[in-house]
């Protein structure tokens, strides 16, 4: 039952990951503008997490250690820097969405985070330490990793496919892999994995932030007159609130790899029944993305066993 809680909120993460996804597309579609998206969706998700630390006690005392850490230097920079990662993963979701649909921008998320998950484990970076690559370790990446390829073969004899979007993707997965690893740092040095998250989106929107502004003295302003009136479509910050705190709690008992396997299968269901009842203009669902489905489970219970 002690396995089961942390495998099943993996899981739960992946199906909100998928479902942040198809949030922000269509957002990024109705303003014109993937960064302006990725943005809105960051600051929506600061304003929540920092309302949860202000009115939780253990939120305050989260941040007061997060600032001993800091002032100590306890945590070396880097590990502190997972909301930048993050940004170039709202903002590479926004993008990626409505060209590819949440399936196959999943598919290619995983592709990046399968493969930097074994290599974080084996380095150490994550908040457990160096973890062995034994044989079934090795063998659930693979197999995470065929499980994208199944799936993404049929769309790349398209014509007009975005094989910009899918290269994106494929970073996004791998940088998703090393942030989840610096955050769940982060929980385990300040013992509060909404501190975590909250550190995470402040970085973030920081970050966002600047690019706009950059972008505005450029001549393209933000489009405040554009944002769309359906409360919906700024949920996707606060469903990233909640999957980057429980993803902080999870890693240090899973480990990066076995995490994001879990969480991959969650992705994956999420996003062919998204496209399934929701497809973006670019959604296809095949029945590779469905074998590809089926290798991805197989690939968790693989990486179950010792």
């Amino acid at each position: 039952m002690r396995g089961l809680l942390p495998s099943s909120a993996a899981f739960l993460v992946g199906v909100m990951v998928a479902t942040q996804a198809r949030i922000n597309g269509q957002l990024a579609i109705e303003i014109g503008s993937g960064l302006d998206a990725a943005t809105v969706s960051f600051v929506t998700g600061l304003l929540v997490v920092v309302g949860l630390l202000t009115f939780s006690s253990s939120g305050r005392t989260g941040v007061r250690q997060l600032v001993r850490v800091v002032r100590e230097r306890e945590l070396a920079p880097w590990q502190l820097a997972g909301g930048f990662l993050g940004a170039y993963f709202i903002w590479a979701q926004s993008l990626a969405v409505p060209a590819l649909g949440v399936a196959l921008f999943t598919v290619a998320v995983v592709a990046g985070q399968t493969a930097n998950s074994l290599v974080i484990d084996r380095l150490g970076i994550g908040p457990v330490g160096v973890l062995a690559i034994t044989r079934n370790r090795q063998l659930a990446a693979a197999i995470g990793l065929l499980a994208v390829v199944v799936s993404v073969i049929p769309r790349l004899s398209v014509s007009g496919f975005a094989i910009w979007a899918l290269v994106a993707s494929v970073v996004a997965g791998g940088l998703t892999a090393l942030q989840q690893a610096t955050n769940g740092r982060v929980a385990r040095a300040t013992g509060n994995a909404w501190t975590a998250t909250g550190l995470n989106f402040a970085l973030g929107a920081f970050a966002l932030s600047l690019v706009v502004i950059l972008v505005a003295a450029l001549g393209d302003p933000f489009p405040f007159d554009e944002l769309p009136s359906s409360a919906w479509l700024y949920l996707g910050g606060p469903i990233g609130v909640v999957f980057i705190a429980v993803a902080a709690w999870v890693v240090p008992i899973l480990g990066v790899l076995r995490f994001g396997l879990v969480s991959i299968s969650g992705q994956l269901t999420g996003a062919v029944v998204l496209d399934l009842i929701a497809p973006t203009p670019g959604s296809i669902i095949s029945a590779n993305l469905v074998a590809g489905l089926v290798l991805a489970f197989l690939a968790v219970v693989v990486s179950a066993r010792r």
